[in-house]
């Protein structure tokens, strides 16, 4: 009975032909572009191969520009499904893929340029006049807890981020993966990425340090057992050991946050050598709540060009009830003639 019932179901289900689909998409403002499956795939003026998310069947369609990028968008904990958000308003989301999605559908309710292709993917337009799309290293984009970066910018007097981007500098001056700049005798922050346990550290210090003269606070595991602790860390002016554990965010991966395997501390460097040894100390920081304005996604909406905008971890809210791109403090986009930001990887 039941391999009876399987064959009736397998008959009702509508076949596609493999040949090239020529009707409308959704990126041409149709709400269907497969006519038996998904609203999400794209026609024959849009990309070179679509592949349909429910019957699985490729449909062989012509090229004319779209990159795909892993941002996974509709369903599950990567979609919010908030309402629309009108010009001037505010509205907080988690610093999350969820959060991003979110973004993601509300700069695609104001151009064709950003679309939600099969598989939940976003996809975007190179040529595009709108957005300003930075694709990035999700491995790189684990993001430093309000509460550490805040306390070490304060405390040090820091003024430039060196391993950031965009979206998660810590500061007005940063320095990105493909653009490693730093002002002259700069007080940088350095949140690096500790592949291989931080070996690179000395080449880091090395090129900030010694040989231009700036100053590093740099946030790394403690492992005391490392060469490059004893070479490097036990040469700091001070080290400052967390009391508590952290756990690292990353808004580009679906994962939820547990504690770093490692304490960690704080390590300063002054570009005069140290007299004498290293000061160790303890260094006990509250940990920042979810509702911590660094630890949020703050999307704003443009009262003037209804653009959407992201504002920096770093920046405090601007005052005034309606927000315009000139509130904005990275100067690339405080105007209503600059691009929209988009963050997405491949």
């Amino acid at each position: 009975m039941a391999t009876s019932a399987r064959k009736q179901k397998r008959a009702r289900t509508p076949s596609v032909p493999l040949s090239v689909y020529t009707g409308r998409c959704a990126r041409c403002a149709l709400a269907r572009s497969c006519e038996a499956c998904v609203a999400t795939l794209r026609c024959a003026a849009c990309t070179e191969s679509a592949r349909c998310g429910s019957c699985r069947v490729k449909l062989s369609v012509l090229r004319a520009g779209g990159v795909q990028l892993s941002c996974r968008g509709a369903g599950g904990r990567g979609s919010l499904q908030l309402p629309m958000l009108e010009a001037g308003g505010c509205l907080d989301l988690p610093r999350s893929r969820a959060g991003l999605n979110e973004l993601y559908r509300l700069i695609a309710t104001t151009t064709r340029d950003i679309w939600l292709a099969s598989g939940g993917r976003w996809m975007y337009s190179p040529a595009s006049e709108q957005l300003h799309v930075e694709v990035l290293f999700a491995k790189d984009q684990y993001e430093t807890p309000a509460h550490i970066w805040r306390y070490a910018v304060e405390q040090f007097k820091l003024d430039h981020d060196a391993n950031a981007s965009s979206l998660n500098a810590v500061l007005p001056s940063y320095g990105t993966r493909d653009t490693p700049r730093h002002p002259e005798g700069a007080r940088i922050w350095l949140n690096p990425a500790y592949g291989d346990r931080c070996t690179s550290i000395g080449a880091t210090l090395e090129k900030y340090v010694w040989k231009q003269g700036c100053a590093v606070v740099a946030l790394l595991p403690a492992l005391t057992h490392s060469t490059w602790w004893h070479t490097f860390v036990m040469r700091a002016e001070s080290v400052h050991f967390l009391t508590e554990k952290v756990h690292f965010l990353n808004p580009l991966l679906d994962a939820v946050p547990s504690d770093y395997m490692f304490p960690l501390v704080l390590v300063v460097w002054e570009p005069a050598p140290p007299i004498g040894i290293a000061v160790f100390k303890s260094l006990a920081l509250p940990r920042a709540g979810v509702s911590d304005p660094g630890q949020l996604l703050r999307v704003r909406r443009c009262c003037v060009c209804s653009k959407f905008r992201v504002l920096p971890r770093h920046q405090a809210e601007p005052p005034g009830e309606r927000f315009t791109c000139g509130d904005l403090a990275d100067p690339r986009f405080a105007s209503c003639a600059s691009r929209v930001q988009v963050w997405l990887w491949g």
